[in-house]
């Protein structure tokens, strides 16, 4: 059954009528201008609109058989209790009209959309591509350090809240670019699958936007919401942990972080760890072998899914994430620095509890920037390079 505005409205609004403060503002329909589609899914799709002159990313619901409205909610609750400079920033929720111009989604039913800051410079699956194809270096392994460590922070910032958010899609197509201070930044995005683990460990929801995986056992409340907004610490009060880096390289012990028992195929199998695609119980590490995949192409300057997977299958994906359960990983390229693919080796280990947690990661990757060991392939490249 297709919603109603009304229904749409009565959906957001709390006790008394009231836009909840913990969902953003409210954004008006009537305020924004839809420009281009950027991008579409099975289930949603995204566009650059303006709002009030401001460039804004809308993403809208197209139905609800695959992801309940209560859901879509959820992505921007829990956008909107977080607060980092290197993860996509909440504006607000809106609902677009029935025949919105220039959104035929829109066309006979009104839609819920969010509405996220919008940045420029595409994402690292694109650059990643653009570089694939290209005979000049479009970004050096500096950048790609600089790059990685914003990412590195973002997921650590999640894996410290109270309750835990583990992000479970850490992909190139779900990090966006932007230019601040000269500098290329990368964004974390995308929060449709997040879990949020409480103090105790045990499973709060799940969030689902299609992927495989089971739907939460029970609906989303809004004293979810209250808690993880209440009981997160303010981040202008937190300092980032730089801990020394763990693991064989320096004779540390390595911790053992908590497991919970969340089950399903969630993420993008390219980048799913092996215990999230056998649906074993994992934790917030099963993020940290996303990220050394992403590290992994970035640097190699090469995306698995047409390096390592067959893209003429139409299973290839599920099938390389099957290898890497059962022990497969890329090949090394020969430019790869040492250093990195240290790192990258810890964050693939298949055994969850072996593998660092982000803190040390971060802590790790800045090591590598401190020494310097990029600079050289920096000069090398700076006149060619666009970043």
């Amino acid at each position: 059954m297709e919603p109603t505005s009304g229904s749409l409205e009565r959906t957001l609004l709390g006790p008394g009528g009231k836009w909840p403060a913990g969902l953003g503002p409210q954004v008006p329909f009537s305020h924004l201008r839809v420009r281009r589609c950027l991008r579409c899914g099975a289930f949603g799709v995204v566009y650059r609109a303006l709002l009030e002159g401001r460039p804004v990313a809308l993403k809208l619901l197209l139905s609800e058989e695959g992801v309940p409205t209560e859901l879509f909610i959820q992505e921007a609750a829990v956008l909107a209790a977080l607060d980092h400079r290197s993860i996509v920033r909440l504006v607000g929720l809106t609902v677009v009209p029935a025949g919105a111009q220039g959104i035929p989604e829109a066309s006979s039913v009104p839609r819920l959309a969010i509405v996220e800051d919008f940045f420029e410079r595409g994402n690292l699956q694109s650059l990643i591509l653009n570089q694939m194809v290209s005979p000049f270096t479009l970004y050096s392994m500096a950048t790609a350090l600089d790059l990685m460590i914003d990412i590195g922070e973002a997921l650590e910032y999640l894996h410290s809240r109270c309750p835990t958010i583990i992000h479970r899609d850490v992909t190139p197509g779900n990090i966006l670019l932007t230019k601040e201070n000269k500098r290329l930044k990368a964004k974390l995005c995308d929060f449709g699958v997040v879990a949020l683990i409480g103090e105790g460990g045990e499973r709060m929801e799940r969030m689902h936007t299609g992927l495989q995986g089971e739907l939460p056992k029970r609906s989303i409340s809004r004293d979810l919401c209250s808690t993880i907004y209440h009981d997160a610490p303010s981040t202008a009060d937190v300092e980032v942990p730089q801990p020394a880096p763990c693991g064989p390289r320096n004779g540390h012990v390595v911790s053992i972080p908590p497991v919970w028992d969340m089950t399903g195929e969630t993420g993008s199998y390219c980048h799913m760890s092996p215990e999230n695609f056998r649906s074993e119980p994992y934790g917030e590490t099963a993020d940290t072998f996303s990220f050394g995949m992403v590290l992994y192409e970035l640097f190699a300057r090469d995306l698995v899914a047409f390096s390592d997977a067959n893209p003429d299958s139409p299973y290839s994906a599920k099938e390389f994430a099957y290898r890497l359960s059962k022990g497969y990983r890329p090949c090394m390229p020969s430019h790869m620095h040492p250093e990195v693919a240290s790192v990258i080796l810890k964050c693939w280990k298949a055994e969850p509890y072996l593998r660092p947690r982000m803190r040390d990661v971060v802590a790790e990757l800045k090591e590598i920037r401190e020494s310097g060991v990029l600079r050289k392939e920096r000069r090398r490249c700076s006149l060619m390079c666009c970043c």
